[in-house]
C-alpha cells in the first residue's frame, strides 16, 4: 500500500493511502473525465494511476509511508525553511 501526504495551510500535515485516494477522489475525477472526454475514451486510456498523478500535483503531495509520515513532513518542511532562507 502507498501512502501520500501534504501539507494544510494550517501547515498540519495529512498522510491518506492509496485505497482512501481511490475511495475518496477516484469516483470525481472520473465523472469529470467522462464528462471533458467521453466514457469510452477514458475508459479506453486512462487509469486510477493517471488519477493519483493528478491528485499528488493537486495538493502537492509527496509519497511516503504510514510509519514516516511524520518525518517526511518535517523534512519536507526544513526544506522549504532552507530555501526560503536564501
Amino acid at each position: 500500500m502507498r501512502y501520500y501526504s501534504y501539507e494544510l495551510p494550517d501547515n498540519s500535515g495529512v498522510t491518506m493511502s492509496e485505497r482512501e485516494i481511490r475511495n475518496e477522489y477516484y469516483p470525481f475525477w472520473l465523472e469529470k473525465m467522462y464528462e471533458k472526454f467521453g466514457k469510452e475514451h477514458v475508459d479506453a486510456t486512462y487509469s486510477f494511476e493517471e488519477c493519483l498523478e493528478d491528485w499528488v500535483i493537486i495538493h502537492h503531495a509527496w509519497e511516503s509511508t504510514d510509519d514516516d509520515a511524520v518525518t517526511e513532513k518535517l523534512s519536507h518542511e526544513n526544506f522549504r525553511t532552507c530555501v526560503g532562507d536564501e
